[in-house]
């Protein structure tokens, strides 16, 4: 009975450590993701996006990774602010849900915007050992 109790123990304990790395990791990644985006670290964000992903928009846009990059790499944006807050995670097995609230202020071809966006991202873990962004969705907050 001590046996089990002690496997017991350890596989819950084990587990919801590996749930709070899990967590913390994707958290750090789409951080890391936001902050290239505003550096225009186009190669670098290019290998966090996974090559199937697909974002799609309130205003029924669809966008791919190549589309992602080539905003990514625009002159004509400039963002001060790129910031996931309000996080929300949910984890199964390889997969991570993660949703918040998405801050955007900048300038863009000499507008400036101050957005807020509701948004959700599935994240992968990759047989590379790499937590890679598979799909996302994103609305505007009135």
């Amino acid at each position: 009975m001590k046996n089990t109790l002690l496997v017991f123990g350890f596989l819950f304990f084990g587990t919801g450590l590996l749930y709070a790395q899990t967590k913390e990791e994707v958290i750090e990644a789409d951080r890391l993701l936001n902050e290239l985006i505003i550096k225009h670290s186009v190669e670098k964000a290019a290998e966090m996006y996974a090559d199937d992903f697909i974002l799609s928009t309130s205003s029924s846009k669809k966008k791919s990774k190549a589309d992602m990059l080539k905003d990514i790499a625009n002159p004509d944006l400039r963002l001060d602010i790129n910031e996931t807050t309000d996080i929300s995670v949910i984890i199964l097995e390889n997969t991570v849900i993660l949703t918040g609230v998405l801050l955007q202020k900048g300038v863009y071809k000499n507008q400036s915007f101050d957005n807020k966006l509701r948004v959700t991202d599935t994240w992968v873990w990759t047989k590379q050992g790499k937590w890679k962004i598979l799909a996302g969705h994103a609305s505007l907050i009135p």
